[in-house]
């Protein structure tokens, strides 16, 4: 099949979206609307087949020299390819030929950063062109029975959230907005570490990205916060902030999320098990360990 790569206008974003909802490897942070939130300039590169049908692509971020996808709470922004029916082989084919046709597309760049999504499990085209590759890891809980979730998890961590449960904690859902920054900044503070999302980013995922924030309270001071944003294939857990002793806070707040969310969605992407100091704590609830690709040149 011969594919080409043509980038697309404002007015194709709604096809681009509409692909993205349809491919394995689709996910929030490949829709339009997420990269608009960042103050960069970006692409939307689709590949069309001989029929001008968009097959597959890929966005990305870029400057004069270099390109990269993924960033500041985006986890994937990779190869995307267009769910079809095809035998195994011909579907093997097909996902190379796109992914060969993106990196042709690419050689202006002097750099190049690519992260996939673990669904795009084959990364040889990338390996054939010299690209660098390294494994990172997310993990992916199952909602749709949260008696197994709770079996699953950490002895540790039920302790913590009958803990909070038993120090009267109480959960507000989509209120404290300024509290929940406040808590953000201060937990990087703690750890002498510059804040990953800034003020204003989040205040724009909170204007324009489904979200629900879940709050944890004691006697109306902050202890914990997490923010689940979600697709139509899963949800995500994109930020957390806790207080230095937050009696079980942190984890009664991401197992009422869990509660939550699991009434109108499956499952839950962690978002990330790469920094060990916060993988113990996602790692404690269970789930499965999904890794994914990032190449470069």
């Amino acid at each position: 099949m011969l594919l080409q790569v043509k980038p697309l206008s404002k007015r194709e974003h709604k096809d681009w979206d509409a692909l993205v909802e349809r491919s394995p490897q689709g996910t929030i942070f490949s829709t339009s609307r997420w990269l608009k939130l960042f103050d960069r300039d970006f692409w939307i590169y689709g590949v069309y087949d001989e029929g001008d049908r968009l097959q597959g692509g890929m966005v990305f971020f870029d400057s004069e020299t270099s390109c990269h996808s993924g960033g500041v709470i985006t986890q994937f922004q990779g190869i995307l390819v267009d769910n079809v029916t095809m035998k195994p082989v011909k579907l093997l084919s097909h996902t190379i030929n796109i992914t060969e046709t993106i990196i042709e597309s690419l050689e202006e760049y002097k750099h190049i950063e690519i992260c996939n999504h673990y669904n795009l499990t084959d990364i040889r085209p990338f390996i054939w062109n010299k690209f660098k590759q390294e494994v990172r890891y997310t993990s992916v809980i199952d909602l749709s029975d949260l008696s197994a979730v709770w079996k699953n998890m950490d002895k540790d961590t039920r302790n913590q959230i009958n803990l909070a449960e038993k120090s009267n904690l109480t959960i507000k859902i989509n209120r404290g907005y300024t509290d929940f920054d406040r808590l953000y900044a201060q937990t990087f503070e703690r750890k002498g570490l510059e804040r990953t999302a800034s003020a204003q980013l989040i205040t724009k995922l909170f204007k324009y990205i489904d979200n629900f924030l879940y709050m944890v309270y004691k006697d109306g001071q902050p202890l914990a916060g997490v923010i689940i944003i979600w697709d139509e294939k899963r949800a995500y857990y994109i930020l957390g902030a806790s207080a230095t002793n937050d009696y079980g806070a942190s984890y009664m707040a991401l197992w009422s999320a869990f509660s939550h969310i699991s009434e109108f969605r499956n499952e839950i992407d962690l978002v990330g098990v790469n920094n060990p100091w916060i993988s113990m704590f996602k790692l404690s609830f269970g789930g499965d360990i999904k890794p994914y690709y990032v190449v470069r040149r």
